[in-house]
């Protein structure tokens, strides 16, 4: 198979252990001010504009979290001799669909009371 005809995915996936001191779990989310720095170190390093193509998704309707997707334009150096075309950052939000099967309520955590979902959503 013609290496420009594939791609490889490799993906990290930031879990905190649980500390064990009263608190329940702990949910991570990417700040969209630390995705846009992260977004940054995909900028052409051989070009004075970054060459790249970014979308910014908030998650939950949330103002500072989210997610991002940065696309590398063709021109960009470390898409051209470097083979790095996509990459993308998320939350893991498959607590959501879980929560039910372990015997939780979703959001049980009183700070997390305006991130009401629909029965449908849940569904």
């Amino acid at each position: 198979m013609p290496t420009e005809d594939c791609w490889v995915d490799l993906g990290i996936e930031d879990t905190p252990l649980y500390t064990g001191h009263g608190h329940g779990g702990i949910t991570l989310l990417h700040k969209l001010h630390c995705l846009d720095s992260w977004a940054k170190k995909f900028a052409c390093p051989d070009n004075s504009t970054a060459l790249t193509k970014i979308h910014r998704y908030h998650w939950a309707l949330t103002r500072d979290s989210g997610s991002a997707d940065i696309e590398l334009l063709q021109t960009n150096s470390l898409r051209k001799w470097g083979g790095i075309a996509y990459n993308k950052a998320y939350n893991v939000n498959k607590e959501l669909f879980a929560t039910p099967f372990k015997s939780y309520s979703p959001f049980q955590n009183s700070q997390f009371e305006a991130l009401g979902y629909s029965q449908d959503l849940l569904e």
